[in-house]
């Protein structure tokens, strides 16, 4: 039973557990960063120099930084109580506050930004002090958050009292004493020893990214309100859309569900590569309004120009990283298959900012777009080459086998499929199987040996039930385990 006063407690997966849900709390903490990043976008649209972009990072690393502790905390603890959901709203409200300082972070409202930050900060830091006092595991990770954003806190506080550049220079101390929260022996020690739950926080990290590139769409649409319908504004409206469509489909067609491969510090490129990819698709929500707006025959804007490129590239270049550190959702997508392709197209991007000083804005969105969608076709077109020779070796198999003698394949009837995916990936809370197999003997459903999990093999090895079927559609066949046989049953 659910009640609102509730104590926090440690999350940790059991036996039988239904995979975890982001909730509407969490949902709701999501939509202030969605006024936030409005702002900082602003503030890179006014001033896209260097300097401004330096500010722009600044602000945005901040945010992003924000919104991941505060995630951390929430994927860890299972809490849902008032005093929890006042916590929470107390951060957006100060989340809000940094809204409003965030473009004149490093001028006249720079105390009023760093009070803000503190606040926030000092929110989250009585949340671990709770789940402390209540949960009985799991002390070390949240005594060990409590002394760093505490510190950090204090820094952020004092810094008003400093004069710039020094003011500065302590907000940067304050951030690289949280950083160092989860990391050397004793942070790593105690996020292993309390680890996150990955599904939901693959699926928290997808929301934030859906946030960023839907503030592309509302930047895209507020160019093209102001401008002639009936000029060749929507043109370069419509190739500005192609490419976020086309980075949407990288992300969420493959990444967004991949599974994390096993390795000292994948988790950790996992996560802090989503920062420059945020940063990125952020950055480049302007460059695409700056494009909707130029005229289409004349030169693009050197600023302009540049924040594409290297936006673009920025955002290409994190995606690359994490699928470097995950499995491909599809059968026979190879890492190099991913990174590569995405690789080329930021370096290509990249000379476009160098060389491209004559480019026309049109020149400039149609060949963005091609290097987007070409980059997402490669990784399509291996895809579909690995399934179609995947049937291939399987319908030889079964056609080899056909007269092939086993007293298991005799009977092919059965029981029938009890899911409509493998129940061993759903039971983790993955998606990522390939094809599906059921027992013919209890109707069980697991994943073939391609996917990740090998499930329908699990399966045979701890029931001993021999038989599986396909349940592809289209595909009619049998497999004996213990005799290794293949067979069409109609």
């Amino acid at each position: 039973m659910t009640t609102r006063w509730s104590a926090p407690r440690l999350y940790v997966e059991k036996e039988g557990d239904t995979e975890r849900t982001v909730s509407w709390l969490e949902l709701f903490f999501d939509l202030i960063f969605v006024a936030a990043l409005v702002q900082l976008g602003e503030g890179l649209a006014g001033d896209p120099t260097t300097l401004g972009v330096g500010r722009f990072l600044a602000g945005f690393v901040l945010l992003w930084w924000s919104w991941t502790g505060t995630t951390f905390y929430m994927n860890r603890f299972v809490v849902d109580d008032l005093p929890h959901r006042l916590l929470v709203l107390g951060q957006m409200f100060a989340i809000g506050l940094l809204a409003v300082g965030v473009e004149d972070a490093f001028g006249e409202r720079s105390g009023f930004f760093a009070l803000s930050y503190a606040a926030v900060r000092l929110l989250l830091v009585i949340m671990y002090l709770r789940s402390d006092r209540w949960m009985q595991g799991g002390h070390d990770l949240s005594r060990r958050f409590i002394r760093y954003f505490s510190a950090a806190a204090f820094l952020w506080v004092t810094s008003i009292f400093v004069p710039a550049p020094w003011r500065f220079v302590m907000w940067l101390v304050a951030f690289l004493i949280e950083l160092a929260g989860p990391f050397g022996a004793p942070g790593k020690g105690a996020v292993r020893g309390s680890p996150p739950d990955f599904g939901h926080m693959r699926e928290r990290y997808a929301l934030f990214t859906i946030i960023v590139l839907g503030e592309s769409l509302i930047k895209l649409i507020g160019a093209l309100a102001s401008e002639d319908l009936l000029s060749s504004a929507p043109l370069l409206g419509a190739l500005g859309f192609l490419i976020a469509a086309g980075l949407w489909w990288t992300y969420f067609d493959d990444v967004a569900g991949a599974r994390l491969k096993t390795g000292r510090y994948s988790a950790y490129v996992w996560v802090y590569s989503h920062l420059p990819l945020a940063a990125g698709l952020t950055a480049l929500g302007v460059a695409v309004k700056k494009l909707a707006r130029a005229a289409p025959a004349e030169a693009f804007s050197s600023s302009g120009r540049w924040l594409l490129a290297g936006s673009l590239a920025v955002a290409l270049l994190s995606i690359a990283a994490i699928d470097l550190v995950t499995e491909s959702r599809f059968y026979g997508v190879r890492s190099r298959d991913r990174t590569e392709p995405r690789v080329a197209a930021a370096v290509a991007m990249l000379l476009v900012g160098v060389l491209g000083t004559n480019l026309t804005a049109a020149a400039v969105a149609i060949i963005t777009s091609l290097l987007v969608v070409g980059q997402m076709a490669v990784e399509v077109l291996v895809a579909v080459r690995e399934d179609r020779r995947l049937r291939v070796d399987v319908a030889a198999a079964v056609s080899g086998a056909e007269s092939a003698a086993c007293e298991h394949l005799v009977v092919l009837e059965g029981p029938p499929a009890q899911a409509s995916g493998c129940q061993g990936c759903m039971k983790l809370g993955h998606d990522d199987w390939v094809h599906l197999r059921s027992c013919i003997i209890c109707g069980w459903v697991g994943c073939c040996d391609d996917s990740p999990g090998r499930h329908a093999s699990s399966h045979f090895a701890e029931t001993g039930h021999p038989i599986i079927r396909s349940e592809e559609p289209g595909e009619d066949w049998a497999w004996c385990y213990l005799h290794e046989i293949a067979v069409n049953p109609t």
